[in-house]
């Protein structure tokens, strides 16, 4: 069975955010930050399964291997969509 982990840690979260607003003794304070640390480190192996750095990384590369030009372009294109998503949200 397929796990459907950006639910899991947007259930997570959710959780996270109830309990941060909430007294809170020491022990559930620990508790607390070994999730927040579990839930990061399932986010990790998630962006390593999917092959994420090996994409950046190749992206990287690339927009390198452009000219002055072409890096020109595409940091203007960039901060096009940057800019039609600032505010979104």
């Amino acid at each position: 069975m397929e796990v459907d982990r950006t639910a899991q840690l947007q259930q997570r979260g959710s959780h996270l955010v109830a309990v941060a607003a909430t007294p809170v003794s020491d022990a559930e304070v620990i508790e607390l930050i070994d999730s927040i640390r579990d839930a990061d480190s399932e986010a990790q192996d998630g962006l390593e399964a999917e092959g994420f750095w090996a994409q950046a990384e190749a992206a990287a590369a690339w927009r390198a291997s452009l000219s002055a030009k072409q890096r020109a372009a595409a940091s203007a294109h960039d901060a096009a969509a940057d800019t039609a998503f600032d505010g979104v949200g």
